[in-house]
């Protein structure tokens, strides 16, 4: 069954892989008013995990697509209908991010600014139509903490003026308001990037993942193995020298991947199954694996 972007389960099954971080980063360049490519492997992917109960004291913090770079985290959201429980609902999330990253996590003490940016295809209630007149509305909290809303349904009724980057910007909105594939195929002369998108997406939706059925375990194991890797090139080039990233490299691999197979053996996974979601030596695997016995 074909499915618009703006379709929760859609958003988030395809903004939140590592594979498809390309889409976000454009996005954001866009929204930033940024040159293309600026953004390139700017970002740490995070998960909701991060706001499960073992972390935080609520049951109910969840985030859909987590962007840490240096100075800011960037959550971002897609409702088809948002109004004041959904505008509540946002405050609640940046404020708990807020507690979480400058308060229990200290690695993220660096962290100046939170911002939460929810993508709206329609606006419920007079309170935030007056407030939100534009496609484009920004509520600062605090000096570190901002909700943005953009509006879907204005793109078409409002003159919008982003800067250099406004065409780019709209039309990439207007992309995830596509209500199907074939909508979405008409950008493909507006670049590659929607090429590479629909086709992606044309792959998400062929397997029929519900979100209710969504693997986190699997995504998290992927996802802890790429993290792992681009921590150790960050190590790497804090040196300034060459053989510190390569060093930071291995030992950010390493590291990673041994915590990964680790974490899976102890699920009760069999070596064959690690090796073909890691791409790691069955052989490596095995010996983790009588190591830990």
């Amino acid at each position: 069954m074909d499915k618009s972007l703006m379709d929760d389960t859609t958003f988030i099954n395809f903004f939140s892989k590592p594979e498809n971080i390309y889409a976000m980063e454009y996005f954001l360049e866009c929204y930033l008013n940024l040159e293309e490519g600026s953004l390139k492997d700017h970002f740490q992917l995070l998960f909701e995990e991060t706001l499960e109960k073992e972390n935080n004291d609520s049951k109910t913090n969840r985030v859909d697509i987590l962007l840490m770079e240096p100075e800011i985290i960037t959550n971002v959201e897609a409702y088809r209908n948002f109004g004041m429980t959904e505008m509540v609902k946002s405050a609640y999330y940046i404020f708990n991010l807020c507690y979480l990253y400058l308060v229990k996590k200290k690695e993220y003490q660096e962290v100046q600014k939170i911002r939460q940016i929810n993508i709206v295809e329609n606006l419920k209630g007079s309170i935030l139509e007056q407030k939100c007149e534009s496609a484009l509305t920004v509520f600062p909290l605090t000096e570190m903490m901002e909700i943005v809303i953009i509006r879907l349904d204005l793109l078409d009724k409002v003159d919008y003026n982003h800067g250099e980057r406004t065409k780019d910007y709209v039309t990439f909105l207007k992309y995830l308001k596509a209500k199907n594939s074939e909508e979405r195929a008409a950008f493909e002369s507006e670049g590659s990037i929607y090429k590479k998108m629909n086709e992606e997406i044309a792959k998400l939706i062929r397997s029929c993942v519900d979100r209710k059925d969504f693997d986190h375990d699997a995504w998290n194991e992927k996802l802890a193995f790429w993290n792992g890797e681009a921590r150790g090139i960050k190590r790497g080039e804090k040196h300034g020298i060459v053989i510190g990233k390569e060093r930071g490299i291995a030992i950010g691999e390493e590291r990673g991947e041994n915590k990964l197979i680790q974490k899976m053996i102890s699920k009760g996974k069999s070596d064959e199954d690690i090796a073909n979601t890691t791409e790691i030596d069955i052989k490596r695997i095995r010996e983790l694996r009588a190591s830990m016995t």
